[in-house]
C-alpha cells in the first residue's frame, strides 16, 4: 500500500489521538485538575499544548484536517472538559522549539504537552 503525505499524516496523527486518548494520565490529570467557578458544575480543563513543525501545523492540507484537529474532535466527543492549543511551526527544529517552549508554557499553562519535533533536523543535517 502507498501512502501519499496527506493521507500519512491523518492516519499517523489518528493513531496518536487514539494512543493519547487511552492514556490513564490524561484521566488522572483531568479529575485533579482545578475546579473553575463557585456555585457552579465542576469543571475541570485539560490544556494539551502541542509543539510542533508541518507535520502538525497542517502544512500542505486543509485548515482543520491535520492530526492536531483531529485529536481535538476526538476530545470534544468526550466528557473531558480539553482545549487544545497548536503552537506549531512548519519548519521548525528542535532547537528552535525549545527556544520556543519557556514563552509557549508561560502563555499556555499546559497540562499536557505534546512535543513533535526532529524531522527538520534530519532533513537539514
Amino acid at each position: 500500500m502507498v501512502l501519499n503525505r496527506r493521507d500519512f499524516i491523518a492516519m499517523a496523527g489518528a493513531a496518536g489521538a487514539v494512543g493519547f486518548y487511552g492514556s490513564p494520565a490524561l484521566a488522572q490529570t483531568a479529575a485533579a485538575a482545578p475546579l473553575h467557578g463557585k456555585g457552579k458544575k465542576d469543571v475541570r480543563t485539560t490544556t494539551i499544548v502541542v509543539l510542533g513543525d508541518s507535520l502538525s501545523a497542517e502544512y500542505g492540507l486543509r485548515r482543520g484536517t491535520g492530526w492536531v484537529a483531529l485529536l481535538e474532535k476526538k476530545l470534544a466527543k468526550e466528557p473531558i472538559a480539553a482545549k487544545v492549543v497548536n503552537a506549531s511551526i512548519s519548519g521548525d527544529t528542535t532547537s528552535g522549539g525549545r527556544a520556543r517552549l519557556a514563552a509557549v508554557l508561560e502563555q499556555h499553562h499546559p497540562t499536557h504537552l505534546i512535543i513533535e519535533l526532529g524531522g527538520n533536523d534530519a532533513l537539514r543535517g
